[in-house]
């Protein structure tokens, strides 16, 4: 799954600004406008053992042509996360529900 994400100005300013008595010479001060905040895109797989769960996804996010782009706090125009989850089930009801897949 994925899409494109706007946000409005209040939003981007508080990530985003760097106000004027927070201005440094290698970090000027900054005000973000409202709009466009980038894409991303996402995916995850998982599978349900007896008594494991194990699970993990990817996510890329892309900031090019975003509203706040040009802001100091910015260092990278891309990303990609991955994690990884293991899951142990210790306990379970003695009564479960049996589903049918029709």
């Amino acid at each position: 799954m994925g899409g494109l994400i706007y946000a409005d100005q209040r939003y981007h300013q508080y990530i985003y600004d760097v106000a004027p008595k927070s201005a440094t010479a290698t970090r000027p001060a900054y005000s973000a406008d409202a709009g466009y905040s980038g894409a991303q895109v996402m995916t995850t797989l998982s599978k349900r053992y007896d008594n494991f769960w194990i699970g993990g996804f990817m996510k890329w996010d892309d900031v090019s042509g975003a509203a706040f782009a040009d802001s100091p706090l910015v260092k990278s125009r891309q990303t990609i996360a991955a994690g990884l989850m293991v899951l142990w089930i210790l306990f379970k009801s003695d009564k479960l529900i049996e589903v049918s897949n029709d």
